[in-house]
Formats: structure tokens, sequence, C-alpha cells
């Protein structure tokens, strides 16, 4: 990938959006390019010097935040790509990393909506181009895995690119190079939330770096723009309603309540998801969530395994149970009653 190809695609972008007025005046532009910078700088210095992903996100997003920076920071900044492209050039020639042009292909899949042109690729039928798409760049092999060892591979690839699927679209979506997970609700797509939610059980509480703000944010500024006095809901507020309900039943939050829960820790989760008993169809994916998190900075709190299994058992299945349950015998807990 030529990455000043691609830092000047940015630019072309930028400049045409001043152009057709998009942001009203140059000044409005170049306070918007500013607050860009404001965003991702922070995020730019946090993981220049991380792992190869973190190097191949940046990059990408270099461009957009690049101008709205002082010279300083520019310089910081060009230097970063000199020393990142051919690190980048060669994972991506490996076959390690996803280029540009592969990655938003996802927003055509998701504007398109329609099921992949290739069948019999996975042991499972996708209902959708963007499923066959996961599978194909996580490297499963069509041959070899089954379900149960593919979906880690796909889930480990979703982990490390999700922030790589931005989309440049102008059909009235407002976030310029955002996510294609904001884009998926702009387009009352739900599919590919529910099966990064629920197929593959990844995190989408990332914010994009062009806003600072996440999928959650997006829907709860859309439902003010379409009905700002909150007296007049209509179709598409119910809908975008619906969509937050579930996505905060699953563990989704606002950027603001990220914020506020890293300080918390493992007995505030523990307490965050005690409060939730009597567990039901609307809460157990955030109790399990809590207690998932609880575990996380606490891997010895026999109390949160045994509390998650009880969860898993009624609303997961067994395996999951018995998989917390094993591990509370482990740590020298004992269960009282075993999942049936």
């Amino acid at each position: 990938m030529k990455l000043n190809k691609l830092i000047g695609s940015f630019f072309i972008f930028a400049a045409s959006l001043t152009i057709i007025g998009l942001f009203g005046t140059t000044a409005a532009f170049a306070q918007t390019q500013k607050n860009s910078c404001a965003i991702w700088y922070p995020i730019f210095l946090e993981n220049r010097d991380g792992p190869e992903v973190h190097k191949l996100m940046l990059a990408v997003h270099a461009g957009y935040g690049y101008r709205g920076c002082d010279k300083q920071k520019d310089k910081e900044i060009t230097d970063y790509i000199k020393k990142t492209e051919p690190i980048i050039k060669k994972e991506q020639e490996a076959g390690n990393a996803p280029t540009d042009v592969q990655l938003r292909m996802f927003c055509d899949d998701i504007f398109i909506g329609e099921p992949p042109q290739v069948q019999g690729f996975a042991p499972i039928e996708f209902s959708y181009n963007y499923e066959y798409r996961f599978w194909k760049l996580a490297g499963v092999d069509p041959a070899k895995d089954t379900e149960e060892t593919a979906i880690p591979k796909v889930q480990k690839w979703l982990e490390n690119y999700k922030r790589f699927l931005i989309c440049d679209v102008n059909r009235g979506f407002a976030v310029s190079n955002g996510s294609l997970l904001k884009l998926s609700v702009y387009l009352n797509f739900p599919h590919l939330i529910d099966s990064l939610l629920l197929t593959y059980e990844v995190d989408i509480n990332f914010v994009d770096l062009v806003d600072g703000k996440n999928v959650i944010d997006f829907i709860d500024d859309e439902i003010a723009r379409l009905d700002p006095t909150g007296r007049n809901p209509n179709e598409a507020v119910k809908t975008l309603k619906s969509y937050r309900d579930k996505y905060t039943s699953l563990g989704a939050r606002t950027s603001a309540e990220i914020k506020r829960e890293i300080s918390w820790t493992a007995e505030d989760y523990l307490k965050a998801a005690n409060a939730l008993i009597p567990y039901t169809n609307r809460n157990y994916n955030l109790a399990d969530y809590y207690y998932s998190k609880a575990i996380e900075l606490k891997p010895n709190n026999i109390e949160a395994y045994k509390l998650r299994a009880t969860v898993r058992c009624k609303y997961f299945g067994k395996l999951k149970a018995a998989a917390d349950e094993k591990k509370v015998i482990e740590l020298g807990g004992k269960v009282e009653q075993k999942c049936q």
C-alpha cells in the first residue's frame, strides 16, 4: 500500500468538503481539523510504539488528523509514517495485514447487503458477503477448519482490525471516514453488529479517531437529531432505541461510561452485576459482561466465576457454565450445584 496515496486521498476528501460547503466556511473546516488532531494525537502517542497492528491503524488514520496539527506534531507524524511504511508494506505483502482496499470493501458489502458470491467456503452458510470476507481475511481454511476452530480466528482478526473498518461515503452519512459499525446503524443494517456481538463476541466500545465517539454515542446523536425535543419519536427513532437497548444489554457503552468504568475495581463490577439479580432477558448479557470484567481485573475471583456460571447456565448453555465451574474448583472453591 502506498501510504502517500492514501494520505493524499484523505486530503482531497477534506478539500472537497470545504469546497461543497459541508462545514459552512473555511474557518469552520479548519476548526474541525484542529479538533480532529486533538482527538487523534493522544492516541498516536499512546500507540505509536505498540504492536504492528497499531502501527497500521495509525498510518491509515494519519491523513485525517495530519493537517490539523501544529508543525512539531506534523513532523512527528511525518517521521512516523516514513519509519513504519516499510513495516506495513511487508506485513501486507506477507498477507498478515489487510490492505486499505480490502478493508473498504466492507463498506460496499453493507451498502449492498447481498449474500456472498462464493458458496461452500465455510462449514456454515453466510447470509451476507461481509461474513465471507471476515473468514477469508482471517485465514480460515475451509478444508480444515470447523466452526469451532474458525470462529476464534475470525474473532482475533476482528479484535485486531475492527478500527480499520472505516467508510468514506457522502450519501447522508455524517461521519466521514467513520466506523463501519456506525454506517450499518445509519443504513438500518443491524446484522453486522449482531454478528460481532453474538457470534464473535467482539468489544464494540472503541471510538473513532475522527470524532472520539463510539457506536452508542452515534446512536444517541442520531436520536437527538431526529427527535430533538424527545417528544415525537418516529419509526426511525424507535428503531434506533431498539438497537441501543439491544447493544447495551450485550455490554455496549457510551464513551463517557467507558471512561468512568475505567476506574472501577473488580469489586465495583461484581457489585454492579449483583445489582441486576434477578437476571432477565433484558439484563443477563450485561451481568455476564460485568462478571467477566471482574474476572479480568481479578483472575482468581472465585465468587465472580460462580455467579457467571449461574448466568451462563441459564442463558448461554451448559458448556460455558461448565468451564466456569471447573475454574471455581481449580481455584479451591466449591460448586454447590452444577449446571444441568
